[in-house]
């Protein structure tokens, strides 16, 4: 069996001699190592960074290249969809597989075949952001379809081409979708007439346009209609919206939606979010196919109206800063299908929660207790003094967001939410947690912050999920339990402004890849760099971890210091075996340099000169929700690998190299060691 890793490729019976034996695809550093290795077994890999000479047009370039190598080997990543070179280099390699000359050899690192299949993850959105390309190409295509003649085309996606369309009235049947927008922001008038001779028209999408009077000439086949900053205070009566399965009136003048209750069979979604004259929401009653009801920033909005007890099927209501509503009707407890529920004035999570409440909106959670499907809870600044008991009813909770509130506890029925994944819990007043917290066993994302607690229960060591733990604002907390969340990329414990935190397990912290304490002086003081470090000094195990905190102190026993962003060494004797890792302990000062941006960033690179083989590491030094960090910062990072990884021997050369944004990077430095691993295989 081969080893773990190794690449064998069959060439027994070559097919005829091509410009590279093997052409690689790739986004991620592993491929450095694949190419040594088949460089070592006599192959020609082509490589994209490093076969093209600067200044060629690259895209021809990658697809000729493989078009000229006999076999293609595509390393999938979890950022291998983040690159459209990379899908279009699939998609080329896929048509030269039809070539039963080129073969195709997939090699997955660090994600599953099934998440490909079912497009999880990262790997969804790549796709979607390349599918987007694909809709610009096809806005092409449409745009063929008659170029001297827009009004030919089934769809107008261009602004330009629409407004010549409507002010000259040259619309025609075959116009089926027609997108006009101000670019300005400014209103473009517009004659109704214009829309009479679209009879198919299906998608309309308006922004910043006054229609002229004679709202019945727009299409009756209308099934998407999106008219943001409608600048009426009503729809008008003439307008057909029977067809319709979704409305849009976002930013829009309306104060009621229409004067008579509307039998709209259809209609799936309907969003107002931002009609600051809204005061009451339509009459819903004739509309029992609604799923989306999206009411948020709706700031005048005093009433919902209790027809919203009819919505069966409705999934989805954001009632998000409707800042003038008080309450809301008990006919809520009829929507047995409803998943989420949002009643909230935004604030961001991270600054301390001062917001004057809204009124008592909270009361209504009594009438949703019983809401089974109910997934996604987030209650915020609505007055709330007591969580009902009944919400451990709520047995399809998967998200509970509560900030801003009064109450002092939480009920113990809140630990029956089995199926719970994120809790956030915010509230000035809140005592402690439930003892048993430790049973919900899904739980993979926990925040706290603004509480009044000066510990945790112990279960919480129970959340063996627990992949995020975050803490702010807990100004008498005072020591954190053991923790047992299982290692993951991106695992987490951010502790931010809690002075009166002094003790934590750094063993049961080491079970996430990150802590970052910021704003914590006693458990700076406690824990100081070379505490940290030394306790490091001699660890055995093949993982990354690191620790952010405020200051700017070295510890003594660092090999290099320094101020350049780079440094280089050589590789050692290692002795016989394969059972030799290499240590990693940095030790970097900084300070953010623009605090107007959003983020800010490092990253650093290992790269062995001698085989070009290299590992990139990047993460992120702060995010300004957060909060703005003044003054220097230390990171101290503990990294640790197999040899193999960067395929080192005696003597061959290494450089660790800096790269960073929004940040200066004031000093850093480093101590290498070797050690080996007895029950390595």
């Amino acid at each position: 069996m081969a080893a773990p890793g190794a690449i064998f490729i069959d060439v027994s019976h070559p097919p005829p001699k091509q410009k590279y034996d093997v052409s690689l695809s790739f986004s991620q550093s592993i491929v450095s190592h694949l190419r040594a290795a088949l460089k070592r077994r006599g192959f020609h890999a082509f490589r994209d960074d490093d076969n093209l000479d600067r200044g060629e047009n690259i895209a021809p370039k990658l697809l000729e290249a493989i078009e000229s190598s006999t076999v293609s080997v595509v390393v999938y990543s979890k950022s291998y969809a983040t690159s459209i070179w990379c899908l279009d280099e699939l998609e080329k390699i896929m048509e030269c597989s039809k070539n039963s000359q080129h073969s195709f050899l997939p090699i997955f690192y660090e994600i599953e075949p099934s998440d490909l299949r079912k497009q999880r993850g990262s790997v969804t959105e790549a796709f979607a952001k390349h599918e987007e390309e694909g809709p610009q190409m096809g806005r092409e295509i449409v745009r063929q379809e008659s170029v001297d003649y827009p009004e030919k085309r089934s769809r107008l996606w261009n602004c330009k081409d629409a407004l010549e369309v409507l002010k000259n009235c040259k619309g025609t049947e075959a116009v089926e979708g027609l997108f006009l927008f101000s670019p300005k922001k400014k209103d473009i008038q517009v004659n109704a007439k214009a829309f009479q001779k679209m009879k198919r028209l299906r998608v309309l999408h308006l922004d910043h346009v006054l229609l002229s009077a004679g709202y019945e000439h727009l299409s009756r086949d209308l099934v998407w209609l999106c008219w943001h900053h409608f600048s009426l205070s009503v729809l008008p009566s003439q307008l057909y919206l029977e067809n319709l399965v979704a409305l849009d009136l976002s930013y829009s003048n309306i104060k009621q939606v229409w004067r008579v209750p509307k039998v709209l069979s259809k209609l799936k979604f309907l969003v107002l979010s931002n009609c600051h004259n809204l005061i009451t929401t339509p009459n819903f009653s004739g509309l029992s196919n609604l799923e989306v009801l999206l009411l948020s920033n709706c700031i005048r909005l005093q009433e919902v109206d209790k027809s919203i007890g009819h919505l069966q099927k409705l999934l989805v209501l954001d009632l998000r800063n409707c800042e003038s509503l008080r309450k809301l009707p008990s006919e809520i407890a009829n929507l047995k299908s409803l998943e989420q529920l949002i009643i909230s004035q935004y604030q961001d999570q991270y600054q301390t929660l001062t917001k004057k409440s809204i009124g008592s909106l909270g009361s209504s959670l009594n009438y949703v207790q019983g809401l089974r499907c109910l997934k996604i809870l987030h209650v915020e600044d609505c007055s709330l003094i007591q969580l009902p008991e009944e919400i451990g009813n709520m047995i399809s909770l998967t998200r509970l967001s509560i900030f801003g509130s009064k109450f002092g506890c939480l009920p113990k029925s809140i630990c029956n939410l089995t199926k719970l994944e994120i809790l956030m819990i915010a509230s000035p007043r809140l005592s402690n947690l439930p003892s048993e917290v430790g049973r919900l066993n899904q739980l993979k994302t926990l925040y706290i912050g603004g509480n009044n607690f000066s510990s945790l229960p112990e279960s919480i060591g129970d959340l063996t999920h627990l992949r995020h733990f975050h803490l702010a604002h807990c100004e008498r907390l005072q020591s954190l339990p053991k923790l047992s969340g299982s290692r993951s990329p991106k695992s987490a414990v951010i502790v931010y402004n809690c002075p009166s935190l002094e003790s934590i397990s750094l063993e049961s912290i080491m079970n996430y890849e990150l802590l970052s304490c910021y704003r914590c002086p006693k458990l700076v003081e406690k824990y100081s760099t070379h505490k940290i470090g030394t306790s490091f000094l001699n660890y055995k195990g093949a993982i990354s971890f690191r620790i952010c905190h405020s200051g700017g102190m070295f510890p003594y026993w660092l090999q290099y210091e320094t101020t350049n962003s780079y440094y280089a060494l050589k590789v050692p004797p290692l002795g016989v075996g394969n059972k030799h890792f290499i240590r990693w302990i940095f030790y970097v000062v900084h300070t953010i340099k623009d605090l107007n941006h959003l983020s800010w960033y490092m990253d650093y690179k290992f790269h062995n000169k001698t085989k070009d083989v290299y590992i990139d590491c990047r993460y992120l030094v702060a995010r300004a929700k957060i909060g703005i960090l003044v003054g220097d910062q230390t990171i101290f990072d503990y990294c640790s690998f197999h040899v193999k990884e960067l395929d080192l021997e005696e003597g061959d050369e290494i450089e660790i190299s800096w790269n960073y944004g929004n940040v200066v990077l004031k000093k850093w430095g480093i101590h290498v060691s070797y050690y080996t691993l007895d029950d390595y295989h």
